[in-house]
Formats: structure tokens, C-alpha cells, sequence
């Protein structure tokens, strides 16, 4: 680990000698080539994943289709001056080395916490994750290629969790960058030093709501996809959706145009391995909704290959077992819908909307106040902007030092 350190020392100080521009430029290089379907690197993705994660690689490409598509250079040069300026009145400085601790079986954000110290002149130093040890291989592949300078900043190692001193060499950076659960987070917290810079991504969930007048096979399409789409395994993948329904009950074409939706996707997009553990929870819950629903009418549990639909009496939340398994609420109103969600607020990554123009104008407004990372259209749920306010906090300026110059 020492020695790592000391080349990526080495490395550093010849690639921050350069300019702002020239440190960018390979960046933005490896976007355009992970935005193009047809690339070495974007295929290299696509065929390496699928066994590595256990999602199906049809899975994998629609995923990637839709996430990368608007991942390009222009975006990340855009994102480095709405977040860093020109540099001049307030600069901003990278720190010099920064420890990424990846997480999660989706490529993307492992593609974005590798490559947003990188560009503000940080060296890095990654752990790769145990759920997909590819992503980080293929773009330190990629840069090897582009700017053989700039990839001698990028170190990768997989160690385990009981190498005890080869962590706390690897959190000896200036900055950690880690992803993971809570628990994991908390105890990364609890080893580095009160020096160190730490960013971390934790526990986040989305959800989705349904105006009322909405077209039921538009939005069912939309939804359909925003959960097959990494087997709902994400944080921007819905878990519940609530459909805005006077009457407190869920239309029926609306059902009936879901099982439908969800039926179609399966063929098109297939779910890939489910682990026993996940299983066994999905059994429960279906086991579940089944018993309720036989008390109840208002209760309806509809299952396929690899999905779940459980159609709710009420707007409380319930347990999401995840794996393409969704529960949908009916709600009476705006103010019944903020309650609803109200104990999801401080995990929520994402809200998916589909709703008339003037409905959406209300319930934008309304959902604001849960201070959501993003409220997205359904259907763009997995397709986030390179800069979005991931926790509800810039990308690139948490991981700089800003000095205010006032002479």
C-alpha cells in the first residue's frame, strides 16, 4: 500500500502541473466513449457486467442505454463551471490524494466516483466492490489508453474487510470517498482521522406518484421501466408508487394496463439472479399481500416472471423486498400524500412524476418540501444528469478546498 501511495505521490504532481483544461480533456474523452452505444469501452461494459453482477444482459444494455446516454465531456465541462467558476475570484483546489471506497452492483456511480476527483486534480486510490468489480477495471483499461499520465492517478486494490492495516493505510488519504449501507458509513467515519475529508453515500430510496387523468398505458409503460431496469436493485428505482385517487382506490384500468406493462418489459428486459435471501423475503411479502387480500378486496396481489404488483387499500408504506416488487397506494390528496411519504423523506434519492400539466404544477410543489434529490418524469428515473445533487450536494465541490480571495 506504501508503495502505491508513493507512486500515486509521483503521478499527482506531474498531472496537476498541468491546466485546468488539459487535466479535463481525457475526462471528457472517456464520457463520449462511454456515451456512444457502438464503443470499445461501452461494449466492454456490456459484455463483462452481466456475469459479474448477475444481471441479465439485456438488463445491462437497456441500463446502460439509457443512464450514459447524456454522460458526455460537454456535461462534465458544464458541471466543473456551475460547480468550480473559472477558478479566479473563490478557487477551489483538489485535494491531493482521494481514497474511493466503491459500492453497489451499478456501474454508473462507481463511473462517477472515480472520475470526479480525477477531475479537479486528485489522485485516487479504489477499493473496488465486491457486487461489481468490473466497472473500475474497464475505466482504468480505458484511461491507460487515452492519457497513460492521468491512469498512473489511478490505483485499484480489493482488499478485504479483515486487512486491518492495509485500510487504515488506504484511509490515510485526504479525502475518502465511500458508498455503501449506513452501518458501513458510520464505521469508515469512526477510523479516519478528524483531518480527513469524507463523503459519503449511504441508505437512499426512491418512489413514484401518479396524477390523477394521467394515461394509464403511458405511465404504466414509464414504470415498468424505471423498475426493471438493475432489477430494482438502485436507489433511483422506485419501490412504491402512489397514484392520487379521490376515491381511495386504484383505477382499474390503471391495474389492469400495469400487469400488462409489467408482463411486456419482462420479455424485453429479463430479471436476473435472484440470491436465496432476496427470495425468501419476496415469498414472505407475496405470502403476505395474499392473506390480506383475502380479508380484503381492496388488496390484489399480481405476480409474473421475476415481478410483483401488490395493489395497497391505504397509503401507509410497506416493506419493499426489492427485486421488481412494487406496491401501489392509492391517495386522496396532496396533503395525504406528503404524510404518506413524510418517514421516507430523509432517504429519498428520487420522486418519479407523471401528471397532467396543471396537477403537476401542485404536486411539484408540494413534494419540494420532502426535499427530494430529484423530482424526475417517470420513465427517467434511471437516467439522472451527470450533475445531479446526489444527497442533495454537489458532485465536484465536496471534494475541493475553496479560499475565498478578498485582496
Amino acid at each position: 500500500m506504501e508503495a502505491t501511495w508513493a507512486r500515486l505521490r509521483e503521478a499527482g504532481r506531474a498531472f496537476r502541473a498541468r491546466n485546468q483544461q488539459a487535466r479535463l480533456e481525457p475526462l471528457t474523452v472517456l464520457l463520449d466513449e462511454l456515451a456512444q452505444t457502438d464503443s470499445a469501452l461501452r461494449q466492454r461494459l456490456a459484455d463483462r457486467l452481466p456475469d459479474a453482477t448477475g444481471f441479465h444482459p439485456s438488463t445491462v444494455r437497456a441500463g446502460l442505454d439509457l443512464a450514459l446516454s447524456e454522460w458526455t465531456g460537454e456535461a462534465l465541462r458544464a458541471l466543473f463551471r456551475t460547480e468550480l467558476g473559472d477558478g479566479t475570484s473563490t478557487p477551489a483546489v483538489g485535494f491531493s490524494s482521494t481514497a474511493v471506497l466503491l459500492g453497489g452492483a451499478l456501474p454508473m456511480p462507481s463511473v462517477l466516483s472515480l472520475i470526479a476527483p480525477l477531475a479537479v486534480g486528485s489522485t485516487v486510490f479504489a477499493r473496488i466492490g465486491r457486487h461489481d468489480p468490473v466497472t473500475a477495471v474497464c475505466i482504468g483499461e480505458a484511461l491507460e489508453r487515452i492519457d497513460p499520465e492521468l491512469a498512473a492517478c489511478l490505483a485499484l486494490t480489493a482488499i478485504s474487510h479483515d486487512q486491518r492495516e492495509a485500510w487504515e493505510a488506504l484511509l490515510r488519504a485526504e479525502c475518502v470517498v465511500a458508498t455503501g449501507s449506513d452501518e458501513t458509513l458510520s464505521e469508515i467515519a469512526g477510523r479516519i482521522g478528524p483531518g480527513t475529508r469524507f463523503v459519503g453515500y449511504g441508505h437512499r430510496l426512491s418512489v413514484a406518484v401518479i396524477g390523477a387523468g394521467s394515461d394509464p398505458a403511458r405511465v404504466a409503460d414509464a414504470l415498468a421501466i424505471d423498475v426493471a431496469l438493475w432489477d430494482q436493485l438502485g436507489c433511483l428505482s422506485p419501490t412504491a408508487v402512489w397514484v392520487m385517487a379521490p376515491d381511495g382506490t386504484v383505477p382499474a384500468a390503471l391495474e389492469t394496463e400495469l400487469v400488462r406493462a409489467f408482463t411486456e418489459i419482462t420479455k424485453r428486459v429479463p430479471p436476473g439472479k435472484t440470491p436465496p435471501e432476496a427470495a425468501a423475503k419476496l415469498a414472505q411479502e407475496r405470502d403476505g399481500a395474499e392473506f390480506r387480500g383475502a380479508s380484503d378486496g381492496r388488496v390484489r396481489l399480481h405476480t409474473g416472471d421475476g415481478w410483483t404488483l401488490v395493489i395497497e387499500n391505504s397509503s401507509r408504506p410497506r416493506p419493499a423486498p426489492l427485486h421488481r416488487f412494487l406496491r401501489v397506494h392509492p391517495v386522496p390528496d396532496l396533503r395525504s400524500l406528503r404524510d404518506s411519504l413524510a418517514p421516507l423523506a430523509p432517504w429519498l434519492a428520487a420522486i418519479g412524476l407523471a401528471a397532467q400539466p396543471e396537477e403537476q404544477a401542485l404536486l411539484v410543489e408540494g413534494l419540494r418540501t420532502l426535499a427530494p434529490s430529484r423530482i424526475a418524469p417517470l420513465g427517467r428515473m434511471q437516467a439522472p444528469p451527470l450533475g445531479w445533487h446526489h444527497d442533495g450536494q454537489g458532485v465536484l465541490s465536496r471534494l475541493v478546498r475553496f479560499t475565498d480571495i478578498e485582496v
